[in-house]
């Protein structure tokens, strides 16, 4: 017999995400140039919706579509550790370097993964916008923004 569910919100972010060993090293050694950007964007990653949703603040109710999360800066600086003002900076960071984009939704923040669905690929070609899973694996990306080179064109800055 079939039944009928109603998926919540904690069903939507259900799902699984690789992510090499190489980033979460990163994300956890202290005094890494881009442990920040690492942290932010691992956390992300975690609270994700893994297929679409809705999500209800102040009694209104937003689409949430796979691989967006819809939190306020405060909260993601809560979760990582980090001030907030750490946290704004690295998330303009991710959305410079392409990994992230960032909507306003009435009070709070629409972070969108670009390579959700075509997840980077550790061959070190392309870049994070890349389609069928042609761009840089999140390790390999970190240590070109530790040695200062830009995702998207490859320039050193």
């Amino acid at each position: 017999m079939k039944k009928d569910m109603t998926f919540s919100a904690d069903f939507a972010r259900c799902g699984y995400t690789k992510v090499s060993r190489q980033a979460m090293q990163i994300a956890f050694t202290p005094g890494d140039k881009c442990e920040k950007e690492a942290k932010v964007l691992l956390c992300i990653l975690g609270f994700a919706y893994f297929k679409k949703g809705e999500v209800s603040f102040h009694f209104k109710d937003y689409a949430c579509e796979r691989g967006e999360w819809i939190t306020s800066y405060s909260e993601l600086a809560r979760r990582t550790g980090l001030i907030r003002r750490a946290a704004v900076t690295a998330v303009g960071h991710l959305v410079e370097a392409g990994w992230l984009t960032v909507t306003a939704v009435g009070r709070m923040t629409k972070f969108t993964l670009t390579f959700y669905d075509a997840p980077p690929q550790p061959d070190g070609h392309g870049s994070p916008q890349g389609g069928g899973g042609d761009g840089l694996s999140l390790a390999t990306a970190l240590y070109m923004y530790q040695n200062g080179t830009v995702y998207n064109t490859g320039e050193t800055v």
